[in-house]
Order: structure tokens, then sequence, then C-alpha cells
């Protein structure tokens, strides 16, 4: 829960202050038309990061209780079952 929220704020501050200074984002033609210096981060660049960090962070929360499940003191097919039940949790999100 702990890294997802970490992850989730990390990628919202960026976003907020994606542009330096943080008000060239919407005021982006005046700054071109005084001539005054402004930057910011490629858009397309965080979005895919964090894209890819949601899916492993995702991927992860479903092969975490996967062990646990193994352990369980049940015959294999049994235990099969159990596992693609909650593989199939998966497929929901």
């Amino acid at each position: 829960m702990g890294v997802t929220a970490a992850s989730g704020l990390a990628f919202s501050l960026a976003m907020v202050f994606q542009c330096t200074p943080i008000d060239s984002f919407w005021n982006f033609l005046e700054y071109n038309e005084r001539g005054d210096a402004w930057q910011c981060i490629n858009i397309n660049a965080c979005g895919w990061s964090h894209g890819a960090v949601t899916i492993s962070l995702d991927l992860l929360l479903m092969v975490l209780p996967m062990p646990e499940l193994l352990r369980l003191s049940l015959p294999w097919r049994k235990k099969l079952r159990v596992c693609i039940m909650f593989a199939m949790g998966g497929l929901c999100v």
C-alpha cells in the first residue's frame, strides 16, 4: 500500500510541477512572447513511465498471495483451482 501511495504521490507531484516556473504550463504563450526562459519535462515519457510502474505494481499485487496459496494443505488440484480463482481477479482490474 505504501509503495502504491508513494508512486501515485510522486507522479502527481511530477505533473503539478512539470514546468519551471510552474505557471509557464498555462501561460506558455506569454513566456514565449516575452522571451523568458521556461522548461517542462517530457509529459509523454512521464505518462509511459507512470503506466509501466502502475502495471508492474498491479502484477506484483496479483502474484503476492500465490506462495501462500501454494503452501495450503490441499490436494494439488484444489490448489490449482484456488490459484486460478485468484488469478482471475486480475482480469477485472
